[in-house]
């Protein structure tokens, strides 16, 4: 019967001690929960890489970035977050585990990514006295994050507050419900990826019916 994915055996164990890599086997199974084989990020971005692990020797984890150890040898703990802020470069990571006498490890690779592009053509149609019907357009070019949905910024054009965002699915249009009537309204709209939100559109401007 296979192996569940992450689950460390003691088969594993004596494959590693007949090939001299380690020299004890831990008494019991141990379960690693890796980080993700490639985690994206925009450039200047914030990533997360979490990397944790259970059994018996309690396991500790320790990251390290080449032959640099980002974590002290002395603050090893068995679930750890690594986080990465102001990300300028691409590089790998390695979570390092280790139960008892047997260690092991495994490499994600930080790779920076384009945030969406703007989308355009925004227009207005079917404008009534409560509602409108917003449509625009998404250029996709390889090598960009594609959007995984789209913020709709909304608001009273003469009014000074704050606008109301609205989350929408990868569709490139929306139907606007409940405006009032008789009222002039602005809308921007952003797409957002996996890394985070692109820049948003100039405003387009419209006026509900009386």
């Amino acid at each position: 019967m296979d192996k569940p994915a992450g689950l460390i055996s003691s088969l594993v164990v004596c494959i590693l001690l007949l090939q001299g890599l380690v020299e004890s086997a831990p008494s019991s199974d141990a379960h690693l929960f890796p980080p993700p084989p490639i985690a994206y990020v925009a450039r200047g971005g914030t990533v997360t890489l979490k990397c944790s692990a259970t059994g018996s020797p309690t396991p500790t984890i320790r990251w390290k970035k080449g032959s640099e150890w980002l974590t002290p040898e002395d603050n090893t703990v068995s679930k750890h977050v690594l986080t990465l802020t102001n990300v300028t470069e691409e590089g790998k990571y390695t979570c390092v585990f280790k139960t008892g006498e047997l260690v092991s490890s495994v490499t994600t690779a930080v790779k920076i990514r384009p945030l969406p592009r703007t989308p355009h053509s925004v227009h207005m149609s079917d404008v009534t006295d409560t509602s409108a019907q917003l449509e625009w357009s998404y250029s996709y070019i390889p090598g960009t994050d594609d959007p995984t949905h789209y913020h709709l910024l909304l608001k009273p054009k003469q009014q000074n507050i704050e606008p109301q965002d609205i989350t929408t699915g990868t569709r490139t249009s929306f139907e606007l419900t409940n405006l009032t009537p008789a009222t002039e309204y602005q809308v921007q709209v952003i797409a957002a990826g996996t890394v985070g939100k692109g820049p948003a559109t100039e405003p387009v401007f419209f006026t509900t019916k009386f």
